[in-house]
């Protein structure tokens, strides 16, 4: 009986554990994203992707997120926060020029952000 007992309290616990590692989370090790489009795939490209991510810098013209396949800059008004998982749609355009165009795979002009 003691066995039984002591068997049920590990599951509880358990499922406990798994419960609160996936809240929020994308993947088991946290994060958020990639959506059904990765960052790293419109990497070069021109026009229009909806993306999801985490939020990794917040700006006053916009963000920039991440999904573990690449890095997006964002330009957007939205109101969004350090963390936040989000999901983008928008013009995506080449990097060339952007000052930082070697550290990021997209530059986005966000049209839709959903904060999930």
């Amino acid at each position: 009986m003691f066995e039984r007992h002591r068997s049920r309290q590990f599951g509880t616990v358990l499922l406990v554990v798994l419960t609160v590692s996936l809240a929020g989370c994308g993947l088991f090790g946290g994060g958020c994203g990639p959506g059904d489009t990765e960052i790293g795939e419109v990497s070069g490209t021109n026009g229009t992707v909806s993306v999801t991510g985490e939020v990794n810098v917040t700006e006053d013209n916009g963000f920039t997120i991440t999904d573990g396949t690449g890095e997006a800059v964002v330009v957007s008004d939205e109101d969004v926060s350090e963390g936040d998982c989000v999901t983008v749609e928008g013009e995506t355009s080449d990097t060339d020029g952007f000052e930082e165009s070697e550290q990021i795979d997209a530059l986005i002009a966000a049209e839709d952000v959903t904060v999930n």
